[in-house]
């Protein structure tokens, strides 16, 4: 077992306290920040549904299981169990005929006999069991989650069949009540069916209600496990797929499945679970005439052919419709990121024409989709249709015979109605079944798309970086026509060592610190840390282990002291407050009337400007222990008094780090030991930054 007395939830919440207890029996090997990360924002309101996420989150994928006496040996501990419905009991340990748990009301240990467990069983696996045994299948990732709903899905097939098992019986019903009319029966009997319809029509709409909510959870669960993992894995792209791609690339593909929830909560795939059980109809139709069940036959038949012909021309369509929204939605973007550029150059006009041609062409892809969909309504509509013709006219001959009678004549149409109707659904939304299929396949292909590897919570850095860094013969190429942004680049920085690296823009100044990030990596060449090379290293622990200013600020939602936790989840309010001081804005978040608890998009934070960001941003970098600082532009939004009292504050880093900094000011001239200087990619000048800042400066 893993030792989890360094880590700390504080929480009330019975489904919080079990997590620890739970994590030490898994030999989970986390820290701190790693287990609050993983934790939902309001941990004091955690329930069942939280907990699957948070061990998600951790690297554990949950599984719910119903045990009794019988199976309770099957159970792989550690374990969750749900007792009597609501109360959190964690499962920790086996013993001969009894289990060591604890209790999350109580928060306490005890032993507890094994027939006395009973009920909801939550089973935990490593996610990366899972995903191996997925690549061993070479399955699909979107049916491999599908495989997490066999068994709501089992119940959905056996409430359809009960509802097939009524389909039959309401023909018979209804042929029963014409006999019964024609026979003038007593009102008695007449009420007593009138009783039976009551309940079969109540049965009906039970058994389709519990359906319909079988269906609904398992859309909006597949929607949920599928958009966090969408969302987590966009995340955790590398740089270069998702900086070249369009924003609207990386909308697409989160929106993308939403086509894919739409059918399994609508007509379709019900219709779908109902196709099998339509054989017992099939078998109806053909006690009561062998004749008549050619129809459906045929018709069925005339479906699949339609289908069949119809679907090159379906698929052609819905891509071409669909590359034309995206090319628009790439216009709107692209309009909407440089308004101010088009209208400081004029040419509103250039763009109205270009909007002219884009939104025509997705008009009239759109136009010939929704045709064709007419198309399929009418074809549909009209062999509908003819079957029920062709049974009025087959079956008024089989009446006139004598093998039918006028009352079965009617059930027999309304068991042909009812045999087609499903097809007649699928058939309706073929078209849509194109873009489902794609959907699918897309989101197949971008699982497997290259990822960074991830920072899962069970993931540790073997050892503290010491700071040391050195690039040897480096190039980069951010594509294949774009000019080298780094061209044979050589340097080295040392713990205690301050290294400013300066140079025209464009010179590939950021393009060292993404390196060092481990952002992108070099063709030729080699980036070391702490002699090892950054290829070797994962880059998410990388990141985390080095103290990063970014040129850009950004606003982003949430609170003040939000901005703090998201780098490191376990800081206090004290220290927040402390690292305020020391850039000096302690007394600007104390006039705010919520302080910390201050939105940075509220309007009461509009009035903070830019300077107040950047001094923010500067104080993330002493959150930590870093020994690697990577600083870009610290003199940005700032007057030279700010920039001396920052520069103040980096020499005391200096005792076991080494602080890489992108600056054109002096004052950051003057506490550095070394300079870069960059002159487009290639290194003009490196060493002393005394003597390398006179004749950068002068220059």
């Amino acid at each position: 077992m893993s030792d989890t007395n360094h880590l700390k939830i504080t929480s009330f919440n019975s489904f919080a306290k079990i997590i620890l207890p739970i994590l030490d029996g898994m030999d989970w090997h986390g820290d701190q920040d790693s287990l609050l990360e993983a934790l939902p924002y309001d941990i004091d309101k955690m329930d069942l549904e939280d907990f699957f996420n948070t061990m998600a989150n951790l690297g554990f994928i949950a599984k719910q299981t119903e045990t009794n006496e019988i199976n309770i040996n099957e159970i792989i501990f550690p374990a969750l169990w749900i007792k009597d419905g609501n109360t959190p009991i964690a499962l920790i340990k086996r013993m001969a005929s009894s289990a060591l748990v604890y209790s999350g009301t109580t928060g306490e240990y005890k032993q507890l006999s094994l027939v006395d467990i009973k009920g909801e069983i939550i089973t935990l696996t490593p996610i990366k069991n899972e995903r191996e045994q997925l690549q061993k299948e070479s399955q699909s990732w979107f049916w491999w989650i599908l495989k997490r709903f066999r068994n709501t899905i089992l119940i959905a097939f056996l409430l359809t069949f009960f509802l097939s098992i009524l389909a039959v019986l309401s023909p018979l019903m209804i042929m029963g009540i014409f006999n019964q009319i024609s026979a003038k029966a007593s009102f008695s009997v007449l009420f007593m069916m009138a009783c039976g319809m009551v309940i079969y029509l109540l049965a009906y709409v039970g058994f389709r209600t519990l359906r319909l909510q079988v269906l609904s959870f398992i859309s909006v669960r597949l929607s949920h496990i599928v958009g966090q993992e969408v969302f987590k894995r966009i995340l955790y792209l590398p740089p270069n797929y998702t900086e070249i791609a369009p924003v609207s690339n990386q909308l697409t593909r989160i929106k993308d499945f939403e086509g894919v929830q739409d059918f399994f909560s609508g007509k379709a795939f019900s219709s779908l679970l109902e196709i099998p059980f339509l054989s017992i109809l099939f078998v109806l139709l053909g006690y009561f005439s062998l004749k008549l069940l050619w129809i459906p036959v045929i018709i069925i038949a005339s479906f699949i052919t339609l289908s069949a012909m119809l679907f090159p021309l379906i698929r052609q369509l819905n891509m071409t419709a669909s590359e034309h929204r995206k090319n628009l939605n790439d216009f709107y973007l692209e309009l909407f990121s440089h308004m101010n550029t088009i209208k400081n150059a004029r040419v509103q006009t250039i763009w109205l024409n270009r909007f002219h041609q884009l939104n025509d062409l997705t008009i009239k892809s759109s136009h010939r989709v929704n045709t064709l969909d007419g198309f399929i309504n009418i074809a549909s509509y009209f062999l509908i249709s003819l079957s029920g013709i062709l049974t009025l006219v087959v079956g008024v001959f089989e009446v006139i015979e004598g093998k039918l009678t006028p009352s079965a004549l009617i059930a027999v149409m309304f068991i042909i109605w009812r045999i087609l109707a499903p097809f007649r659904t699928i058939f309706n939304i073929f078209t849509q079944l194109g873009r489902i299929r794609r959907s699918v396949e897309q989101l197949d292909r971008f699982v497997q798309m290259p990822q960074e590897n991830r920072h899962d919570a069970t993931s540790r850095l073997e050892k503290n970086l010491r700071g040391e860094v050195a690039f040897s013969q480096v190039s980069l190429r951010y594509s294949l026509d774009a000019a080298p942004a780094l061209l044979g680049v050589n340097f080295d920085v040392k713990p205690g060592d301050t290294l400013m690296i300066v140079g025209h823009g464009g010179a590939g100044k950021t393009s060292i610190l993404k390196l060092l990030l481990g952002l992108y990596t070099p063709q030729t060449g080699k980036v070391l840390i702490d002699n090892i090379n950054v290829r070797q290293i994962n880059p998410i622990k990388l990141r985390h282990s080095i103290a990063y200013l970014p040129q850009q600020i950004e606003r982003f939602s949430g609170t003040l002291r939000d901005f703090f936790t998201m780098i490191t989840p376990s800081i206090s309010d004290e220290q927040i407050y402390n690292l305020l001081e020391k850039m000096k804005i302690r007394k600007e978040v104390d006039t705010l009337p919520s302080k910390l608890d201050t939105e940075l998009g509220a309007s009461d934070m509009s009035k903070i400007n830019n300077t107040f960001l950047k001094k923010l941003y500067l104080a993330t970098l002493f959150v930590g222990n870093s020994h690697l600082y990577l600083i870009d532009s610290p003199e940005r939004f700032l007057t030279k008094e700010e920039q001396e009292h920052f520069a103040t504050l980096l020499p005391p880093l200096l005792e076991s780090s080494s602080i890489i900094m992108i600056s054109s000011s002096p004052i950051f001239a003057q506490i550095s030991n070394k300079m870069l200087w960059l002159d487009q990619g290639k290194v003009k000048a490196f060493g002393d930054s005394a003597s390398i800042s006179k004749s950068y400066f002068n220059f």
